[in-house]
């Protein structure tokens, strides 16, 4: 990880400043890297501004490498947790935005979006 942020820094620096995302998925079976791998690879990712997110079992590293780089540490308690927890943050990462709602009631449900285009509105009918 720390070569592959390395590598894209000057590539990427030449663009528009718009920000690359790259997702870590850990499993928590190797060890943690250590402090001084874990500044060179925040480095490279604010360098060649990359938001890294993570889903993990374990808070660190990766929470405290998330919020460095502006992105979004994830609880994975196990690996069936990661395919939503991964959707959701895609969903999130191309998206304007995302809407979840669970609720045991059957009731119709009115959706109103406001940006700076204008308002919008859905309703979803319960069936």
């Amino acid at each position: 990880m720390r070569k592959a942020a390395g590598r894209r820094k000057p590539r990427l620096t030449n663009f528009d400043g718009s920000r690359r995302h790259l997702i870590v998925l850990d499993d928590g079976s190797c060890p943690a890297p250590d402090a001084g791998v874990l500044r060179e690879i925040m480095g490279a990712a604010r360098g060649a501004e990359i938001t890294i997110h993570a889903v993990s079992p374990r808070q660190a590293p990766w929470r405290d490498i998330c919020a460095d780089t502006r992105g979004q540490w994830l609880l994975g308690t196990n690996e069936d947790s990661a395919p939503e927890l991964l959707t959701g943050r895609c969903a999130y990462l191309t998206a304007s935005y995302q809407v979840r709602y669970r609720s045991n009631e059957v009731a119709d449900l009115r959706i109103e979006v406001c940006n700076e285009q204008g308002v919008g509105e859905v309703t979803l009918l319960a069936y």
